[in-house]
This record gives C-alpha cells, structure tokens and sequence, in this order.
C-alpha cells in the first residue's frame, strides 16, 4: 500500500513486510504510484470549463499577483476556452452582497454560457443548478478556475 502526502514524495511503501520512505516519480504520470490514474492529456472533446466566482468585490481576496494581472490571467483563460469552443459555466454567489457582479468582460465573452447565480452557496457543488449545469456537457475534464482556494476541493468531487 502507498499513500502520497504530498507531490512527488511517496510516504510509505511496504515492502516485504517493511517500511521505508523514498522519493518517487510524480504521482500524476501513473509510475509507481497504484493509487492515481495515468495521466491524460486535455483533449478539447472532453473538456469543459468552469468560471467559478470571478466577482469583482473578491478580486481584493487575490494576494498572490497584483488585480490586473490576476484578472488578465482570468480573461486569458476564459479566451483560451473560447477559442478552443469548450463549453464553459459561469457561476457566482451571493452578487448582490458585497461579491458583486461577474466580470463584465467574462459575461461578454461567453452570452449564450450557462450562467447560475447561487444564493449565498459558498461551494458551487452544494448547487443543483450548477451540478446539473456541468453534468449537461458531458464532459469528463473540466479546468476548473475560482478566485477561493476551495477551489481546489472540487476535483475531489469530480466524476471520473
């Protein structure tokens, strides 16, 4: 049995009855590791994109790059899923409250995107519209993207 803490570092792997730690391979290229699946490149007929929380009131909550830069980042992203004609999402929560609206750029690049308001749901997942929003695509890879950290939460609830 083989347990991953963290990237590439393989805790404990038993061994004729024994323990020992070592490094391994990234746990994401399917070497060594029995725990994850291979690793699979994106392919655009099965990836969708979803644009979680890019409000403008929690852009202050960004303190790993300067708020034009994060929010070039963000527009970049939402191109990239437009030119490749990825089916994309947006949801926000709360707008009305200090949130605020989705950015307005994002809203023009994507009219006819399935948009859900979520009242007040801080994770997107505890929204039926939202999950059924993303089932109806049909997609198994989805990119992911959210100001919050608690994006990160989602791929665990992500169907395989």
């Amino acid at each position: 049995m083989s347990v991953f803490l963290s990237w590439g570092v393989k805790i404990m792997d038993s061994v004729a009855g024994g323990s020992y730690w070592r490094k391994t391979d990234n746990p994401l290229n399917g070497k060594e590791n029995s725990m994850s699946k291979p690793y699979m490149r994106l392919d655009k007929e099965k990836a969708a994109c979803l644009l979680v929380d890019h409000q403008t009131g929690l852009f202050s909550l960004v303190q790993d790059f300067a708020p034009n830069e994060f929010k070039n980042n963000v527009l970049a992203l939402a191109d990239c899923a437009r030119f490749f004609g990825l089916p994309t999402i947006l949801t926000t929560s709360l707008e009305s409250g200090p949130n605020g609206p989705l950015l307005p750029e994002i809203r023009k690049m994507f009219p006819d995107a399935p948009f859900v308001a979520r009242p007040g749901q801080i994770n997107a997942w505890d929204n039926e519209a939202f999950v059924a929003a993303v089932g109806k695509t049909g997609r198994k890879q989805l990119l992911i993207a959210g100001i919050d950290r608690r994006v990160r939460e989602f791929p665990r609830l992500v169907r395989r």
